[in-house]
């Protein structure tokens, strides 16, 4: 590739009447051949110096005296570093135009793909069947959806009065609070409970409770996103077919499934524990039955 650039030099160097002019289209040859680094210019620069006239000033239709040999030369070298340098700037400023034109486009797509992204997930958050929460890492509530605040009673501003941490209920595991210290300590990626809550109006809410830790872009806690599954019409229905098999039917009475399982829990309690089991009848009970009537019997019970 330089060889054909070094005929050009020895030729603009004898010819008639002298231009130096095409020296700069090879120093933008020199770009094109990616010799872009520094080292390149002062290197070619160097060589031209040193040898175009010394082993190219006598190559020409006619002699040149060593003082006009090296004057030629000096205007070549000047020449072709301003075309090396202009074909480098030009060359720089078409890539920071590309680079900027694909920064923007990538912006551009980037703010797409988010804005996609965010329309996804506000569809999702208004519309979901279970109730969705976001809170900072110090527990106010930021947001939640519809189904939230009616699985609350339908007061927006109820909820969002609280923060996270004053929804304590007495039926709360000791496992709650122990898994929420270490999720907004950034120690737990999530936790799932069963955690009940008190409505506006007193009524208990129970949730199937799973909350997630949000991070920024450097992996640091930033927020705490809950999902909440309303259960309580499942645990009020578990709670009635549960007194339906221990309790009977009549009285309302335990039944024998009941004692048998309170005699194991307790049998089983603490080893070497002693306890004392009695067993009462009642004498004459079915006289009751037969002259008053069951009625008055399951009273007596």
């Amino acid at each position: 590739h330089l060889l054909p650039l070094a005929r050009e030099l020895n030729g603009i160097l004898h010819a008639h009447p002298f231009d130096a002019s095409p020296a700069q289209r090879i120093g933008a040859a020199l770009i094109d051949a990616h010799c872009t680094d520094p080292d390149a210019l002062s290197s070619t620069l160097g060589v031209v110096d040193s040898y175009l006239v010394l082993y190219c000033g006598g190559n020409g239709p006619g002699p040149l005296s060593t003082e006009d040999g090296r004057a030629r030369c000096a205007r070549i070298q000047h020449t072709l570093a301003a075309g090396f340098t202009g074909a480098l700037r030009e060359r720089t400023l078409t890539e920071q135009e590309a680079i900027a034109r694909s920064a923007l486009t990538a912006r551009s797509h980037a703010e797409e793909a988010l804005h996609a992204t965010e329309a996804r997930f506000r569809a999702v958050f208004k519309d979901a069947a279970i109730g969705i929460g976001i809170a900072d890492l110090d527990g106010n509530i930021l947001e939640i959806n519809d189904t939230l605040t009616r699985m609350f009673g339908g007061l927006e501003h109820h909820v969002r009065s609280h923060r996270v941490n004053e929804w304590v209920h007495p039926e709360d595991s000791p496992q709650v609070w122990k898994y929420y210290d270490e999720l907004v300590r950034g120690e737990r990626e999530h936790y799932r409970v069963e955690k009940a809550y008190y409505r506006n109006d007193g009524t208990v809410l129970w949730t199937n409770l799973t909350v997630s830790l949000l991070r920024d872009s450097e992996g640091r806690p930033e927020y705490q996103l809950a999902l909440m599954e309303d259960t309580t019409e499942r645990r009020l229905l578990n709670l009635r077919l549960r007194y339906e098999a221990t309790h009977d039917a009549l009285t309302g009475l335990p039944n024998r499934t009941l004692f048998f399982e309170r005699l194991e829990k307790a049998l089983t309690a603490q080893d070497g524990v002693r306890f004392g089991l009695c067993y009462l009848d009642l004498d004459g009970f079915k006289a009751i039955n037969d002259s008053l009537g069951h009625a008055a019997g399951d009273r007596l019970l």
